[in-house]
């Protein structure tokens, strides 16, 4: 309900605005369930992230029937989630084999919630006629390489949106932006302090 009330606000808006940006967060408890996979795998507990994978999957792809008719946009949304829970499961093993989570290994599972969330609030866009793409911020907002407490540089971040984002302005494309993340100058994914 969230979601589809979110989407027809941007539609509303858009008009209005020649330059909007919709920022979008994880769905609700998300993040907390990719990081307590993650710690739980840190401890020898891969049943957790098992787990979380199905709930993950779940959640997102009943989202995606309720809020997507076109089975191809649907199908290629649900293609794209589980890719990256394939990589939460991935970095959950990673962990568990090392037997510690790193700030960098932590920024990059905490990303996933907003990764996975952008894409279908970009699909939900696009069903409703609202041409929309996805952008991950690790391609707008540079940071430094603090994990979990990332501050963003910001000239270079302000050369990095104009960059772009104003390639999709100039094609008439509203971005979908993941919130909460950015990338270091290597392009390492960070959290936001």
């Amino acid at each position: 309900e969230a979601m589809a009330k979110a989407a027809d606000i941007v539609q509303e808006e858009r008009p209005r605005w020649q330059r909007l940006v919709v920022i979008v967060s994880a769905l609700s408890g998300v993040t907390n369930l990719l990081l307590e996979g993650a710690h739980r795998a840190v401890g020898g507990d891969l049943t957790d992230a098992a787990n979380s994978e199905w709930r993950l999957r779940r959640m997102h792809g009943d989202l995606a029937d309720a809020l997507l008719a076109s089975p191809n946009r649907r199908d290629g949304v649900k293609w794209e989630i589980d890719r990256l829970i394939a990589d939460f499961v991935n970095l959950c093993k990673a962990v568990n084999v090392v037997g510690e989570a790193s700030p960098r290994a932590l920024d990059a599972v905490a990303s996933l919630g907003e990764r996975m969330s952008v894409r279908l609030m970009a699909a939900v866009l696009q069903e409703q006629g609202v041409a929309a793409e996805w952008v991950e911020a690790t391609r707008l907002i540079v940071t430094d390489k603090h994990f979990q407490d990332a501050h963003p540089d910001l000239p270079a971040t302000r050369i990095q949106a104009e960059t772009v984002l104003g390639a999709l302005f100039e094609r008439g494309v509203t971005p979908v932006v993941t919130g909460f993340v950015g990338a270091a100058p290597d392009g390492t994914v960070t959290t936001l302090g």
